[in-house]
């Protein structure tokens, strides 16, 4: 097992690594660097290959460079880890995340990894409406485009690309193949699997076995990962195990308090196992202190499980003023008018799902289960259609 810490002082980098046998508590080796922050790239090349000549792993080729330089800059490399930190959180994190990233390509204009990141952000945006799908995905496309085009061995590049050919143009069989290719470069990207897993396998293509296991890797990858435990709680949520989703929401939120992946799930998870007045504790907090439109998923739902009409149809009615100056996904208001007995309205929020190309739509559509109502009723399966039809150019 490998060990080790980083400490940065200054522009000066120590990192600090250990090669543990942990089934006897030996060490094996151990070693301490001291470089210029400039010089970080080098450094991991130099710690990879001390590991690979203390484990004798022979190379077929010992000049060739074991960790993979992605930009010049150490800035732009800084700021693009800054960004994905911050976007793993979701929420009011993401515009900052996109902030950081362009920030990154401002100083080296062709950082694939960098562009791939301006890809996500910007589709996490339309995701959390914080931006409006038809001006926002195009932008998001173009980005995820020219990181594969800028570095076709990024996993990154791929999964973006892969995400809003699910999300935005409907391809599902452009957008599985873009999401093979980047686990085969980089079986290790938590995004990845988690966006395959969750998003294609679980909530798209309802193949809900395939999608927790692809999720429970990303989980195994990294336990400590707050997005990972609030994706995995999802799963299986989605599968009606709320006491495991429950579990592993609560332990993601340990991990990260500042998750709002993981706070959502654990709400939503409550509000499916019936605990109506603990969904609404963590649900009403989190929408108090945001605004964002995510907890209404769960809030308004569990308002209405309680009898507290009144203060689901205000946020309703808040939902349809704030329509006029700003925008509000369509499928939140169509979840709403649906709770709240008033199908004719959810179907006409439906149609302009349709028309906006709503991606909140295109990921709870076909499951959410408060949605029952819309998608028995005969008039939602032209909605479906119409909506799943692939996008083209």
């Amino acid at each position: 097992m490998l060990d080790g810490s980083v400490r940065k002082s200054g522009n000066r980098v120590r990192v600090t690594v250990q090669l543990v046998d942990p089934s006897k508590g030996y060490h094996l080796w151990s070693e301490r660097y001291d470089r210029e922050l400039a010089d970080i790239f080098d450094v991991q090349d130099e710690i990879a290959r001390s590991i690979v000549r203390r484990l004798q792993v022979a190379l077929s080729d010992r000049e060739a460079r074991l960790v993979k330089v992605t930009t010049a800059s150490i800035e732009a490399y800084q700021l693009y880890l800054r960004g994905r930190a911050m976007l793993y959180k979701r929420g009011r994190w993401i515009m900052p995340a996109l902030e950081s990233f362009q920030q990154a390509l401002a100083l080296d204009a062709e950082y694939a990894q960098a562009w791939a990141g301006v890809a996500d952000a910007r589709s996490q945006a339309c995701f959390s409406g914080y931006a409006r799908p038809r001006e926002a995905m195009p932008a998001a496309l173009e980005a995820a485009t020219r990181a594969v085009r800028g570095d076709p061995s990024s996993a990154e590049a791929h999964t973006a690309l892969a995400y809003i050919a699910l999300q935005w143009e409907r391809d599902f069989v452009k957008s599985e193949r873009e999401f093979l290719e980047a686990l085969r470069l980089n079986p290790q990207y938590i995004q990845a699997r988690c966006w395959y897993g969750l998003f294609f396998l679980h909530w798209g293509a309802l193949r809900s076995e395939e999608g927790l296991t692809e999720v429970w890797r990303a989980f195994a990858i990294d336990p400590l990962s707050a997005y990972a435990s609030g994706v995995l709680s999802f799963a299986f949520s989605g599968m009606s195990r709320f006491g495991e989703a429950i579990v592993q929401a609560r332990f993601g939120v340990e991990q990260d308090p500042e998750s709002f992946v993981s706070r959502i799930a654990l709400g939503t998870a409550c509000l499916w196992n019936s605990q109506y007045d603990e969904a609404i504790a963590q649900l009403e907090p989190l929408y108090a202190r945001t605004s964002h439109v995510w907890p209404l998923l769960g809030l308004v739902p569990a308002y209405v499980n309680v009898a507290r009409l009144d203060e689901a149809r205000r946020i309703y009615e808040t939902l349809l003023d704030r329509r006029n100056q700003q925008y509000v996904p369509p499928f939140i208001l169509a979840l709403c008018a649906a709770v709240l007995g008033s199908p004719d309205e959810a179907f006409q929020h439906c149609e302009s799902a349709v028309e906006e190309r709503d991606t909140l739509f295109a990921v709870f559509h076909r499951w959410w289960p408060e949605f029952e109502p819309v998608r028995s009723d005969p008039r939602f399966e032209t909605i479906r259609r119409r909506f799943n039809t692939p996008l083209r150019a």
